[in-house]
């Protein structure tokens, strides 16, 4: 949606929904959008721009980080961002610091808040997205999903380095280089 900032007089608010199909392609980022992205907008005319603040809200489905189980995660976010008009750099290079990292940068009279609310929803995603909090994920050894069902797999399973850490550290004894032998068990945690 285009917004063209010289019909603002001060404050203006808009509603809507942007459909998928206005969206970039999501299928090779793992996750799909169920709902079209909602939108209520206020927008605040200021002196070299614009202020952006609202909520977004969607529904996306994406696997889980544990189970690998398509779940559905509800998104309901604020938005909160200055634009500001496209200043014209000297350098090629500039260093932004933390308070400039809201900033949404435009070119002449029109603003589409398409790619500023599609940015929103993908800083709300979770970097670890679970279907539940409790998700008990894959058996590391037969890979069945635990949140279904148990597995029978031997729960104490020792990679070749540990095995070889466990002889050396009983071989070593209590003191480094006493015979005596000590009764080590190497916990999974």
């Amino acid at each position: 949606m285009v917004i063209l900032l010289s019909e603002i007089e001060s404050v203006c608010l808009v509603k809507g929904e942007i459909e998928r199909g206005l969206l970039p392609a999501s299928k090779g980022e793992g996750f799909d959008f169920l709902t079209p992205i909602g939108y209520e907008i206020g927008i605040t005319k200021v002196e070299n721009g614009a202020k952006l603040k609202g909520r977004v809200s969607c529904s996306l489905s994406l696997p889980c980080s544990r189970c690998l189980e398509n779940f559905s995660l509800e998104i309901d976010t604020t938005l909160d961002v200055d634009l500001i008009l496209k200043p014209t750099f000297e350098e090629k290079e500039i260093e932004l610091i933390s308070d400039e990292m809201d900033i949404y940068f435009f070119d002449g009279e029109k603003i589409d808040i398409v790619p500023i609310v599609y940015d929103e929803v993908m800083l709300s995603i979770p970097i670890k997205p679970l279907c539940q909090e409790g998700c008990r994920g894959l058996c590391p050894t037969c890979g069945n999903n635990l949140n279904i069902e148990e597995c029978q797999c031997n729960k104490v399973s020792y990679t070749l380095l540990e095995e070889k850490l466990k002889s050396f550290l009983t071989r070593q004894g209590d003191d480094y280089g006493s015979p005596k032998k000590k009764n080590i068990t190497i916990k999974k945690g």
